[in-house]
């Protein structure tokens, strides 16, 4: 796996939606666990969004790749997903 920072973008209406908090939450204890780095960019401002060319929040980007979008990832299908994606990574 890469020595550089993951670059996470997760899209959600508001840092105080308690459903995006448990997102960031199990995010950094995944890469935590995984002695990953992680450069993690909460975007809230629409005009920000609309660069992202997403209809449906919450919307999770690792490194441009959109991994989730509309739903709230269980922990365990997160790991999942961020594990595949670090395999093709290399």
């Amino acid at each position: 796996m890469s020595n550089n920072a993951y670059e996470i973008h997760l899209l959600c209406p508001s840092r105080r939606c308690r459903k995006c908090r448990r997102i960031i939450e199990d995010i950094e204890q995944i890469f935590t666990g995984l002695s990953l780095k992680l450069s993690l960019t909460v975007v809230t401002e629409i005009d920000e969004m609309l660069k992202y060319d997403v209809a449906i929040l919450p919307a999770l980007f690792v490194s441009g790749k959109l991994l989730f979008v509309g739903v709230i990832p269980r922990a365990g299908d997160l790991r999942r997903e961020l594990e595949e994606f670090f395999k093709t990574q290399g």
